[in-house]
Formats: structure tokens, C-alpha cells, sequence
């Protein structure tokens, strides 16, 4: 399913790009070795979705007001806007939590922020690999997608990095499963995922960790405990939150302790 995520990233310049974006993408921006090498291309190909919905919303945003003034509750069946998720995301330029959580992306300082509970970042699940593989053995599966890349292909990837850290289930535990030193080519990566984690083995919860160094993860509970210490942080990591955003995270602390309160 996934929703709506603030994310914020900061390059290495220090250039910040604060958005709104879906919770799906965000696994294939950060589970991938470009962005352990902060390639360009790879940041640029994430943002563009961003920065085409914020050029739509600017070109009709005089248009889209007077369209919320005449229709109300109707608007969106109204809206003029060519990419049909632009009234969703492109007016939310703030780095603040919102419906899903906040993830922060610190390109200058190596860190990655994440408050949320759609998905883990840095480890790709046995079985979302194996959800990618090719079904004819012809490792179909290395490719990349229209997509971009899939969990699979980045797996690959980091496999022949030598940035896999392990096999384990989610408590850390590697009984009974392979060890990754053990697999010595993608081919032999192939055939473990297909074969070893049937949909009615219990292990098929078991996870592959990444290494992404320089990038160290750090995790927040989506709580008003985890909210405070998150946007404690990212004070402290330099980021500048304004009187908008202040308020924004005080409403969302709020909640948290309300909702802890029932």
C-alpha cells in the first residue's frame, strides 16, 4: 500500500530539497550502492519526480485557487494539473513529519534519519528479493526494471560490493540459514533466494543486511518520545527548522501523546 512521507535530503554542497513524496520509492533511493556513492545521477533521478510536480503546481497554482473557490470539496475532480499527484505533494516544502513519518537524508554528514513504520532501510527482505527474481532461470532478474532498479537487482549489486554484512532472521539470529560468505557468485545468489525461502518456510523472514557505509542509519520511534528526540537530532545535525515547521512538529507531538493517552 504505503502513503505520504516527508522526506528531506541534503547534498554534500549543503543544498537541502524538503518534500513530500510516496512511501514506495524510498526503499530503491536508499537500499541502493549509488547512493553509498552518492552518485549524482542517482539523487537527481529520485528529485526530478519532485521538482516536475512543484514546476506543474507553480505553472497552475492562480488556476487551481480559483478552481478550491468554485468547487470546495470538489476540487480534485477539477484540478488542472498534468501529473495527477501534483495537488498531493508539491505545495508541502517542509521538514516536518507528516502522515507516515519523516525520513532525513544527510548527504554531508553521512546520517539517515527515518521515523517511520512503512519499511527498514538498510536490508532488503528475502522476500521482497525473491518477489523480483526472474521464474525462467535465466537471471531475467538482474535487469533493471521501467522502474529503476528492484530490490533484486540492488541486491546484486551489493553482493558483488562485498557490502553484505550477513543473512539473518529479524532477531539477528542466522540459524539455519546460509552464510554469505558462503555464496560466491550471483549465480549462487540466485538459486538460494529461489530455493530457500518458500513461501511456508519460517525463514523466509530472514533478511540480507547492507552495509552502507559512510551512511550510518538511525532509527526513531513513530512516538511523541521518538518525534522529540528525531527533531533533537536534526537540530543538532545543523538543519535550520522554521516557525512553520516548529508548530508543524508540536501539532504532530501532540497527537502522539494523545493517541498514547487512549
Amino acid at each position: 500500500m504505503g502513503g505520504t512521507l516527508a522526506v528531506t535530503i541534503r547534498e554534500e554542497n549543503g543544498k537541502e530539497h524538503r518534500m513530500s513524496r510516496w512511501t514506495n520509492p524510498t526503499p530503491y533511493f536508499i537500499n541502493n550502492i549509488d547512493l553509498v556513492k552518492k552518485s549524482q545521477e542517482h539523487l537527481k533521478q529520485y528529485l526530478q519526480t519532485w521538482y516536475d510536480m512543484r514546476k506543474d503546481f507553480e505553472t497552475h497554482k492562480e488556476e487551481w485557487e480559483a478552481i478550491k473557490e468554485k468547487y470546495k470539496e470538489n476540487a480534485l475532480q477539477h484540478d488542472p494539473f498534468e501529473n495527477n499527484m501534483t495537488p498531493c505533494y508539491a505545495p508541502y516544502p517542509f521538514l516536518a513529519p507528516q502522515c507516515y513519518g519523516l525520513v532525513v537524508v544527510d548527504m554531508q554528514k553521512n546520517k539517515i534519519l527515518s521515523m517511520q513504520e512503512y519499511t527498514a532501510y538498510g536490508i532488503i527482505h528475502a522476500v521482497s528479493a525473491k518477489c523480483d527474481l526472474g521464474q525462467d532461470g535465466k537471471n531475467s532478474y538482474w535487469k533493471q526494471n521501467n522502474n529503476g532498479k528492484n530490490q533484486a537487482y540492488c541486491l546484486r549489486e551489493f553482493f558483488e560490493a562485498g557490502r553484505i554484512k550477513r543473512i539473518s532472521t529479524g532477531n539477528g539470529n542466522q540459524k539455519g540459514l546460509k552464510k554469505i560468505e558462503e555464496i560466491k557468485s550471483p549465480g549462487e545468489l540466485f538459486i538460494y533466494i529461489q530455493t530457500r525461502f518458500p513461501d511456508n518456510n519460517p525463514n523466509s523472514s530472514a533478511r540480507f543486511e547492507l552495509d552502507i557505509s559512510p551512511f550510518e542509519i538511525l532509527e526513531f520511534d513513530e512516538n511523541s518520545k521518538g518525534a522529540t528526540e528525531m527533531r533533537k537530532k536534526i537540530e543538532e545535525l545543523d538543519f535550520k527548522i522554521n516557525d512553520e515547521e516548529r508548530t508543524m512538529w508540536e501539532d504532530w507531538i501532540r497527537e502522539c501523546k494523545e493517541n498514547e493517552g487512549k
